[in-house]
């Protein structure tokens, strides 16, 4: 029976679909050259989420936008087709939400991390997100919205090398910011924030309620709990034109103004939550990208070989192929995958699952992926 197909497939490693969403700023070349796609374009498609249940908030909501589809190999309705599932249908059959979310289920019906491709041409808005206990107690979520940031490559736009807005400056106070706020100069609010350069393999931790805003050339992997909550701070830009709601999500600006973190910020904000990672030298071994007080919400794992790794699988992953080939086997059951490819390791099915990853690239060449996973 197919249902015994699908499920099958659940517990193994499983493809994941481009699934581009629409955001208020422009980007995406980056994500359609690292996907191999034969043209690439900025437009208002510019990340891709991967692994989602998690809906996109737009002012214009489309159906199930930002939710992703997985591939099953070979149990379509057509001998030898494929199937395309979201992660939707998976949840609306207890036995497929089982097979692949385990305890996951627990975490509000989502795999309790959501990853993103994020590529900008452009400013984003200067913005904070709320943690769990605010999205508890005013918009009835199961998660805030804490984020991590691992920087992939860039661009330079407008003859500038890449970089991100990261927290208050030291001695930036709370009337500094609400007057320029009040007044919505743009140029003053930024001046108030760390502006940091970025390369490949610089990771920054973005607690909740700590300002930021990613800056235009800046190619990333965003690791973050499932949500898309949201305070703006920059009602005009060159792309968008901000709703009371868009600014505060329904809230109010005084609830939205003081939520915002004025104690960790500058020299402290930096050392605390910034770090770096190599992510193309080969170490045959998987290494922590977050460490400490950064895997509160989420972990991430470095992944490099030019061989045969094996690793005790303990929860749900969702990965990417940064570089090179390889072929992953959980479960008894494998997947081919190449640079460009996203792909969901379901949770474990017993204690003591082995899940092994080995290198297919030629002439010795190694493989570079992350995998996320909730803490």
């Amino acid at each position: 029976m197919m249902e015994n197909k699908i499920r099958e497939q659940l517990m193994g490693p499983l493809l994941i679909k481009e699934n581009r969403v629409r955001r208020k700023y422009k980007g995406g070349a980056l994500i359609d050259r690292f996907r191999g796609s034969s043209e690439e374009s900025d437009g208002f498609s510019p990340e891709d989420w991967v692994g989602s249940s998690t809906y996109a908030i737009n002012k214009d909501p489309i159906p199930e936008e930002g939710i992703s589809k997985i591939v099953l190999r070979g149990v379509g309705h057509e001998p030898g087709a494929d199937l395309e599932m979201s992660m939707l249908d998976i949840l609306g059959v207890p036995e497929y939400a089982s097979a692949l979310f385990g305890e996951g289920l627990q975490r509000g019906h989502t795999p309790g991390v959501l990853v993103k491709l994020l590529d900008s041409c452009t400013t984003l808005t200067l913005q904070t997100h709320p943690d769990t206990e605010f999205a508890r107690k005013h918009l009835n979520g199961n998660h805030g919205k804490c984020e991590s940031w691992i920087v992939l490559d860039g661009r330079r736009i407008d003859g500038e090398d890449p970089f991100v807005y990261f927290g208050f400056k030291d001695g930036v106070t709370r009337s500094m910011f609400y007057e320029a706020y009040r007044d919505q100069d743009v140029a003053a609010m930024k001046a108030l924030l760390n502006r940091v350069y970025v390369k490949s393999g610089d990771v920054f931790y973005v607690e909740p309620n700590i300002i930021h805003a990613i800056g235009p050339g800046v190619f990333m992997l965003e690791v973050q709990e499932p949500s898309d909550y949201v305070f703006n701070f920059d009602r005009k830009g060159t792309y968008w034109n901000l709703t009371d709601r868009e600014m505060h999500m329904g809230l109010g600006e005084a609830v939205a103004l003081a939520s915002v973190n004025f104690d960790l910020v500058g020299r402290e904000l930096l050392d605390r939550n910034k770090s770096h990672v190599d992510l193309f030298t080969n170490r045959e071994q998987a290494i922590p990208v977050l460490e400490g007080h950064m895997t509160e919400y989420f972990g991430l794992e470095s992944i490099t070989s030019a061989h045969i790794l094996e690793r005790s699988h303990k929860e749900l992953r969702i990965g990417i192929v940064l570089q090179g080939c390889l072929e992953i086997e959980l479960h008894g059951l494998a997947l081919s995958l190449e640079k460009g490819d996203t792909y969901i390791l379901p949770a474990p099915q017993s204690d003591g699952a082995r899940c092994v990853y080995t290198a297919t690239t030629d002439d010795n060449g190694f493989y570079s992926i992350l995998e996320a996973f909730p803490s």
